[in-house]
């Protein structure tokens, strides 16, 4: 069989060819005979979708998305790339119904080619279509496409790409001094002596202080690890993004995961904003630095959080229990801080104390530092729980019964506090936009359905 155009083709479409030469009886025949020729690719299904990195999707929302595609009339397409025997790319699709359709592009897989291929699909068709991508076409169709909807179903591509800061756009004054600080107190926990860690929740806070640790270490790369508190609750996008960090950086991480992981780590999913979590999150702590033998630890409190931390030290001494040592305590007078131990002690920094979340997000704006895409808006599937809006970021979402999945515009204001916070709907997409928002946020008068559920994790002690 040739191909004389590099325009769309279906089975009737060979199976005419075909018949003509008096290669194929019926349909079905020449559909085993087109795949045993190498044209066509075994037909996709819901269960067998993948992303590019082989990685499987959220199957709550996959259905989700499928029976919103069907409620719309939508006729819903698979697509997959898959080179013809003569080596020339193809892009491949099937319908749920049997239908096959395939479109050989001689300029490779690329955007315009599979938008091309979208178009002339939908107009064959004669109907609107919802596209699922399988493989490694799946990172092309990331991009905004005219025929496609966001990926909602399917984990992100986390991209760290650090771009140098450019040499005439120097940090002001403000920044300046608090990143001085800030490396010059990681400079004096780690000749303290110990073994160091980071406390690295993959919030923002964690990014810049991960930041400083380079800077403070620079030329060399940071030889303290980065300890991650693993959890039933934790989102996908944290573990995934922690893993792309470390390998960008060439920092070790280290992750926990507590053996307790009962039905009951599920409360807050059933009862949104319902308090649960602080003893266990403090135990995981315990446990972890316990498991490793971690006794510095850098963790990324800010002051501003919570009135209840303005007076707490910058540098303090903590028992195994994570209890405050009762004796050893001074104040640090100027840059002067105490690290002498006298044995056994936990010795726990907070390079970011002074800082306000202005700050965090100045600074990571103009030192180019990549943080977590759960910060920016955009839309994703939410569920509204009382006065909370919980993403669906895993297929055992337990969903109650009079419960709809929706698509809002939402992002992450804490990582710390999730799920039990949930979202926040916003517009905000670069950091510009977020500190356009963060005077409206940070008003007393606002009800902000995040906030009671942080303060009260913070008044109990968690660590972000």
């Amino acid at each position: 069989m040739e191909f004389r155009d590099d325009g769309l083709w279906d089975t009737q479409r060979a199976f005419t060819q075909l018949k003509a030469q008096g290669r194929a009886g019926t349909k079905r025949t020449a559909e085993r005979l087109l795949h045993s020729m190498g044209l066509l690719p075994a037909a996709l299904s819901p269960e067998v979708l993948r992303d590019e990195h082989n990685r499987p999707l959220n199957r709550l929302v996959l259905q989700w998305a499928l029976d919103r595609a069907r409620r719309r009339r939508e006729r819903v397409i698979f697509l997959q790339s898959h080179p013809l025997p003569d080596g020339t790319p193809c892009l491949h699709a099937n319908d749920a119904r049997g239908g096959r359709f395939w479109f050989p592009v001689n300029g490779g897989v690329t955007a315009d080619a599979i938008d091309l291929a979208l178009r002339a699909l939908e107009l064959r068709l004669g109907n609107a279509i919802a596209v699922f991508p399988h493989g490694p076409v799946t990172a092309t169709l990331r991009l905004p496409l005219a025929h496609t909807e966001p990926l909602m179903a399917y984990l992100p591509d986390f991209d760290i790409a650090v771009g140098q800061r450019p040499k005439s756009e120097d940090l002001p004054p403000d920044l300046k001094r608090l990143e001085d600080e800030g490396i010059h107190l990681i400079r004096e926990l780690l000749a303290s002596g110990g073994q160091p860690a980071l406390l690295h929740s993959a919030g923002k806070e964690s990014a810049v202080l991960l930041h400083l640790l380079r800077k403070a270490c620079h030329p060399a790369p940071p030889a303290t690890p980065l300890l991650h508190i693993g959890s039933p609750l934790a989102q996908p996008e944290a573990s995934l993004f922690l893993e792309r960090v470390a390998m960008r950086f060439g920092v070790a991480l280290q992750t926990y995961r507590p053996p307790a992981t009962d039905a009951l780590a599920f409360r807050p999913r059933l009862f949104g904003t319902s308090r649960h979590g602080t003893p266990e999150t403090i135990e995981s702590l315990r446990l972890a630095l316990e498991h490793f033998g971690f006794d510095v630890l850098l963790d990324g409190c800010r002051r501003d959080e919570l009135s209840t931390r303005a007076g707490l030290p910058v540098v303090s001494m903590l028992t195994r229990e994570l209890q405050p040592v009762a004796t050893g305590q001074t104040r640090a007078l100027w840059e002067l801080y105490n690290t002498l131990r006298n044995g056994g002690e936990l010795l726990r920094a907070s390079p970011l104390s002074n800082w306000t979340e202005t700050d965090i997000w100045r600074y990571i704006g103009i030192e180019r530092i990549p943080v977590m895409p759960l910060y920016f808006a955009k839309p994703r599937p939410v569920v509204k729980r009382g006065t909370a809006l919980l993403l669906i970021d895993r297929d055992d979402f337990p969903l109650l019964p009079a419960e709809q999945i929706e698509v809002r515009s939402v992002r992450a204001v804490t990582l710390g506090g999730l799920p039990q916070a949930g979202l926040i709907e916003s517009q905000a997409r670069s950091i510009p936009e977020i500190l356009l928002e963060l005077p409206v946020m940070s008003s007393p008068a606002l009800t902000w359905p995040a906030r009671p559920v942080i303060d009260q994790f913070h008044n109990e002690g968690i660590a972000r």
